[in-house]
């Protein structure tokens, strides 16, 4: 029995992001071909978004099988650390809105992901 689109939409997918000199580019990496791209990188997510939907309602109304996320298939588990390269320029701004917000750099780039994914709780 088929899974629903929103059982699908709600799973990691992991999702490969490389900047480019006009935007981003992003590929979800366990639905082959889908990819997204935005000038912008607060517009990548919503892309991303719209692409895997499409992928995956394509998938299932040609009765194609949807494959779960690697990681889910392999029970990874995670150290909650990672390693994140960026602009100098982006790296400034995050240190004084963490100001603004009276938040540590690294309490304000946790909660700036959780609610860009719709999380509110980041414990």
């Amino acid at each position: 029995m088929a899974q629903s689109i929103d059982y699908y939409m709600r799973l990691p997918y992991p999702v490969e992001v490389v900047p480019g000199e006009d935007g981003y580019f992003a590929r979800v990496e366990d639905l082959p071909g889908c990819t997204a791209w935005a000038d912008d990188l607060l517009k990548l997510w919503p892309a991303v978004e719209q692409s895997k939907q499409a992928w995956i309602e394509d998938a299932l109304k040609s009765q194609r099988r949807v494959p779960k996320p690697k990681e889910i298939e392999r029970n990874l588990t995670y150290s909650g650390r990672v390693l994140v390269r960026m602009p100098k320029s982006l790296h400034g701004d995050l240190v004084r809105r963490a100001r603004l917000e009276e938040a540590s750099l690294n309490q304000f780039i946790v909660t700036s992901l959780a609610r860009a994914i719709g999380l509110t709780d980041t414990s």
